[in-house]
């Protein structure tokens, strides 16, 4: 005998999750579609009617739902995307500064050279490849002129260690 429940909403193929990447990837379209939200609800005045749950609907294309979104939850969610954001920032410049601190300034440059191509990039995958790209660069015999070759093997024991942090 299958179970079947009396919510509109169950179903085996929605609650499953193809990619994890559907919940990173699009954190500024998603803030904005929430402010969309935000700014197309209506609010109780007095002399209209009151809405009882003063809320909207949205459908979410991750979870194939539709969220019913009161403005309380869509600024707690704005909210929790700035912070998330800032915690990423923060953590990378912590990082950073503990870097610099047990490191030389070369290896310090090899890091920030990595974190620009990071910054860059349009994901992980293409950061580590074009930070590859830099390291066979730093290692080619047309840099030898430029540079020391231990400040050269500095920069890029740096961007080993970007690329291990990353990892």
């Amino acid at each position: 005998m299958d179970y079947n429940t009396n919510t509109p909403n169950y179903s085996t193929r929605s609650s499953k999750i193809a990619n994890f990447a559907d919940f990173a990837d699009n954190i500024n379209s998603e803030k904005e579609e929430l402010k969309d939200v935000k700014r197309s609800m209506n609010l109780n005045h007095d002399d209209t009617q009151k809405y009882p749950k003063n809320s909207r609907y949205k459908y979410n294309k991750v979870t194939r739902k539709i969220d019913d979104l009161s403005l309380d939850m869509i600024d707690d969610q704005l909210d929790a995307i700035e912070e998330s954001l800032t915690n990423t920032i923060e953590s990378m410049s912590r990082f950073l500064e503990d870097y610099a601190v047990s490191h030389n300034s070369f290896q310090k440059r090899g890091m920030d050279e990595g974190i620009s191509v990071l910054k860059n990039s349009e994901d992980v995958d293409d950061g580590i490849a074009n930070i590859n790209k830099k390291i066979s660069n730093w290692e080619s015999k047309e840099k030898g002129d430029l540079m020391p070759e231990d400040q050269r093997k500095d920069i890029i024991s740096g961007l080993n260690d970007l690329i291990a942090a990353i990892s």
